[in-house]
């Protein structure tokens, strides 16, 4: 498993591999969504490489800065559980932007889970 990020530039077509600062973890099965207008992206669960098991963990990666963050929403009275193999999509209403999270492929069930990018819960 590779602990690396890459971006893509549409109008040269190329590829440039940026900084993984605080990197300490790779997981396959997440989602991830970019948010645009905050020059960020959001990876949501996933399997733990070398820990044998399924993430509830949230990061953000500042493209801007290179860097990525762990957010801990485990303060949260709601927070979804560990999954992998779910979908995501991001929102953007008059009052609210983030992104919901629907299932996961491993323990299916129909839990609908919603993020905000202002209120980071």
């Amino acid at each position: 498993m590779v602990k690396s990020i890459w971006k893509f530039n549409l109008y040269t077509s190329s590829w440039k591999q940026l900084s993984s600062r605080g990197l300490n973890f790779a997981v396959f099965g997440h989602t991830s969504i970019c948010d645009v207008t905050n020059n960020v992206i959001y990876i949501f669960g996933g399997w733990k490489a070398g820990k044998n098991a399924i993430s509830n963990n949230l990061y953000l990666y500042d493209i801007t800065c290179e860097r990525w963050k762990h957010i801990d929403t485990r303060s949260d009275v709601h927070h979804p559980p560990a999954m992998m193999f779910h979908s995501a999509a991001q929102f953007n209403t008059v009052s609210d932007r983030g992104f919901v999270i629907f299932a996961g492929g491993v323990y299916v069930k129909n839990d609908i889970w919603k993020y905000s990018f202002g209120s980071h819960s």
